[in-house]
C-alpha cells in the first residue's frame, strides 16, 4: 500500500506525496544555460539520443529558421549547441580519467585489442551520490531507508533499490552487533 515518508498508509486514491517538478514558468534559471525545457530536450535529443552529425544539426537549424523567420532556430549552429552543452557545470563531481589495459596484454599471442591502452572517463560515485542526496529537488523523492514490502498474498515485492536484498543486507550486516542503531530506518511494510 502507498505510504508517506513516515511509513503511514495513505488513504485509497490519495495523491502521491512526491512533489511535482517545477515547470519552466516557475523558474527562469531551471534549464540554464538553455532558454527552456524544450530547448534542453532538443539538445538532449540531437546530441545524446540521435547523435546527429554537426552538418545535419546545421541543416536542421537552417530549416527551422526558415520555418520560423520571426523566432529563428534554437541554436545558430552545431558549434552553438556544443558550447551550450559544454557550459553546463560539473557540479562537485569533476570528471577524472585513467588508462587501463587488459591483464593478458603481456601474454604471447594476445590479440591487438588486449595490448591497447584504453582511456576511461568517470566521476567519483561517492561524490555523485553525495551531490544527489544534497540536492533539495530530490527531498521526498525517494526512500533513504531499506525496507521489505509484502503484498496481500504475503509475497515479497522488490519494486526499487531500497526494497531489494542488497540495500537491506548492507544495513543489517553493518549493524549486526548494534541493530538498534539502524532499526529506526528499517521499515516492514505490509
Amino acid at each position: 500500500m502507498p505510504c508517506d515518508a513516515d511509513g503511514k498508509y495513505l488513504p485509497e486514491g490519495a495523491p502521491s506525496p512526491l512533489k511535482a517538478h517545477p515547470e519552466d514558468a516557475n523558474s527562469s534559471n531551471l534549464w540554464k544555460p538553455f532558454k527552456s525545457r524544450a530547448e534542453f530536450e532538443l539538445a538532449e535529443f540531437l546530441y545524446c539520443k540521435n547523435q546527429m552529425s554537426g552538418t545535419n544539426i546545421d541543416d536542421l537549424m537552417k530549416i527551422w529558421a526558415a520555418m520560423h523567420p520571426n523566432e529563428g532556430s534554437p541554436f545558430s549552429s552545431h558549434d552553438d549547441l556544443y558550447k551550450k552543452i559544454h557550459s553546463i557545470g560539473d557540479g562537485d563531481a569533476p570528471w577524472k580519467s585513467t588508462t587501463i589495459r587488459h591483464p593478458n596484454a603481456n601474454s604471447a599471442g594476445a590479440p591487438s585489442w588486449q595490448v591497447q591502452d584504453y582511456e576511461v572517463w568517470f566521476r567519483d560515485p561517492k561524490t555523485v551520490i553525495g551531490t544527489i542526496l544534497s540536492n533539495s529537488d530530490f527531498k521526498d523523492g525517494f526512500d533513504y531507508a531499506p525496507c521489505i514490502i509484502y503484498n496481500k498474498e504475503h509475497n515479497r515485492i522488490r519494486g526499487n533499490f531500497m526494497s531489494a536484498d542488497w540495500a537491506w543486507n548492507q544495513c543489517v550486516s553493518k549493524t549486526q552487533a548494534a541493530i538498534n542503531g539502524c532499526s529506526s530506518n528499517l521499515r516492514l511494510i505490509l
